[in-house]
């Protein structure tokens, strides 16, 4: 977190939210905060039982099960308690204090899934690298926590 260096986040496949602050130095002094982002798992769902179809469990890492079905996320550097999320079809703006999406939005046809996400420090602007090698740039809508492609 740009704002708070005690504040970091983990993000799951499923849009599972984990917000640990450090208050202190001892293991009482720390606040944790599951958070769900609200999110089409559909696909996710059908990986998961195509990779459970020999009827095995497995114990490797969803990242490593999934390595095409990337979820990503980082701090807004211009506002508190945002965070920007890039499903693989999706882009979802998330303010953590009030717990709930600003803004959500859906790949355009003929547009690669989302790889990673990257806030410019200097302006409003987002860049988001797809599978298919391609960089797409998202502005803020002025007033609001829209982003236009």
């Amino acid at each position: 977190d740009p704002f708070d260096s005690r504040h970091f986040c983990a993000l799951g496949l499923k849009g599972f939210l984990l917000s640990i602050k450090v208050l202190g130095e001892t293991e009482d002094e720390v606040a944790i905060k599951e958070l769900q982002i609200c999110t089409d798992t559909s696909e996710l769902q059908k990986l998961e039982r195509d990779a459970g179809g020999g009827g095995t469990s497995n114990t490797s890492p969803a990242v490593a099960v999934f390595p095409l079905y990337i979820v990503r996320f980082a701090f807004s550097p211009q506002w508190k308690h945002i965070v920007f999320v890039t499903f693989p079809r999706e882009l979802v703006v998330f303010d953590l204090q009030y717990q709930t999406a600003l803004f959500a939005a859906g790949l355009p046809r003929g547009c690669g899934k989302f790889m990673d996400v990257l806030p410019d420090p200097n302006v409003e602007l987002l860049y988001c690298a797809h599978l298919d090698g391609r960089l797409s740039t998202w502005r803020r809508k002025e007033g609001e926590q829209v982003h236009m492609m």
